[in-house]
């Protein structure tokens, strides 16, 4: 309502300011047509509303009838021919202080799911990956068990064995310098308070470094840890590794085995855990 109020009085000044026009066109007091557009002014000024614009005017001759014709325009001057009649930006006050910041709205509704995206390039081929019938790859450590537990029949003596065989393919033509059986503790002194293994097993087997619990060996070479043996029955200097086959000339190399020499009748057994790693 205040702005259709403020829309009224500028009409009504403007009618008033086309009055006075004609007043000082055409009244027989011409004399005083100062006064009267003086008025018409103040008049117009009090109800114009308070845009930062400026209202110019310009008296227009048709014909010997003059009328008054007015433009809003928000210029730095009127347009050519007009002349100012009111500058409105007196009206606006400077500007207020910025108000408190309003409450945050209620979250949106949530859009719906954008069409799915193109499927992207394909990947580079990966390397091939070890297969099982491939050999072990250079510095590759396997490991297993071997042993054995047996009745030896008679008390003058017996060749027993536990073989052992790799679980994929080796590179290596294995000879009896690399099938190693490794010093642990209960092979020193445990065949009749003497050393268990042969000779060329004593000089040979110091490369092997690791144990039962954690078997190592070095590249090229299986490393035998022995984990339990009958000691009593089992006579010294003759236990000793070698690889498989046994016989002719061998082209590769599939497993191999522990031997020993039993000295009594009735149970005896060796058994160990073992470590290869590829040259």
């Amino acid at each position: 309502m205040f702005y259709y109020r403020i829309i009224d009085r500028y009409l009504l000044g403007h009618i008033f300011v086309c009055f006075s026009l004609n007043l000082i066109v055409s009244s027989k007091y011409m004399k005083n047509y100062s006064k009267i557009f003086l008025i018409s002014v103040l008049f117009f000024s009090s109800l114009s509303p308070a845009y930062a614009e400026l209202l110019c005017t310009k008296v227009v001759n048709k014909n010997g009838k003059f009328s008054l014709q007015s433009k809003r325009v928000v210029t730095a001057k009127c347009p050519s021919g007009y002349s100012l009649l009111v500058d409105t930006s007196v009206f606006v006050g400077p500007a207020g202080s910025t108000g408190a910041a309003g409450a945050q709205g209620a979250q949106g509704v949530q859009g719906v799911q954008g069409p799915t995206g193109d499927s992207g390039l394909a990947g580079a081929t990966g390397a091939r990956g070890v297969s099982a019938f491939d050999a072990i790859p250079s510095g590759s450590t396997v490991y297993g068990v071997i042993g054995n537990d047996i009745e030896a029949p008679s008390a003058i003596g017996g060749d027993f064995n536990a073989f052992a065989s790799f679980p994929v393919k080796i590179s290596q033509v294995l000879t009896s310098a690399d099938v190693l059986i490794a010093p642990t503790a209960n092979l020193l002194t445990a065949c009749g308070g003497n050393e268990c293994r042969n000779s060329s097993e004593v000089t040979l087997g110091a490369v092997c470094t690791g144990s039962a619990v954690t078997p190592t060996a070095p590249a090229g070479k299986v490393c035998i840890y022995i984990s339990s043996l009958s000691s009593s029955s089992i006579t010294a200097g003759l236990v000793v590794a070698d690889p498989l086959p046994l016989t002719g000339t061998p082209t590769i190399s599939t497993g191999f085995r522990v031997s020993w020499n039993a000295n009594a009748t009735g149970d005896t057994f060796l058994t160990g855990i073992w470590a290869y790693t590829a040259p």
